[in-house]
């Protein structure tokens, strides 16, 4: 059990300059609850199977969500429903959504190797929809690059077009 959860308990780290390319499997989800902070490293953003959402017919779709290396202490949760335990967590997972999807913004940069921290704390629940029958987390997303993406994709080759030809 201690191998599985290696990834996100700390006790594993890559060597420096590596990116993280897929998944934390058994990352847990941030917990949303007033004054609890997602403070961390954006690693990437992935997609995920979703019963909730449906596609045009009828069959169950997928989701985005992003994975968070913290930064500092935030209340996460493990499991689902009524079951659900708050943990910590070294890598998390952050839900794509209206206060959160600015995120996907950075993501191309943050795949060229840019280093990019979120601080957002949740400030509170408000209602929403036909009826205000629904409801909405508010998250104060602030986002600072820390490193800059590398300034190209493409691959140097080396020399200048002055010598070539000749």
């Amino acid at each position: 059990m201690a191998e599985k959860n290696a990834a996100t308990n700390g006790n594993v780290r890559p060597p420096e300059g590596f990116r993280r390319a897929g998944s934390v499997a058994d990352a847990p989800w941030v917990w949303l609850e007033v004054g609890n902070t997602i403070h961390g490293k954006v690693l990437n953003i992935f997609t995920r199977p979703d019963s909730r959402v449906k596609n045009k017919d009828g069959s169950p779709g997928t989701s985005k969500f992003f994975q968070i290396e913290a930064l500092s202490e935030m209340k996460c949760r493990a499991g689902t429903g009524e079951t659900a335990k708050a943990v910590q967590g070294t890598v998390v997972n952050l839900n794509y959504g209206p206060k959160t999807s600015e995120l996907e913004n950075y993501i191309p940069d943050v795949k060229r190797g840019a280093e990019v921290h979120v601080w957002a704390p949740v400030l509170g629940k408000m209602k929403v929809g036909p009826g205000k029958t629904n409801s909405m987390w508010i998250i104060d997303l602030h986002v600072r690059i820390v490193t800059p993406a590398s300034g190209s994709s493409e691959p140097d080759f080396g020399g200048d077009s002055a010598g070539a030809g000749a």
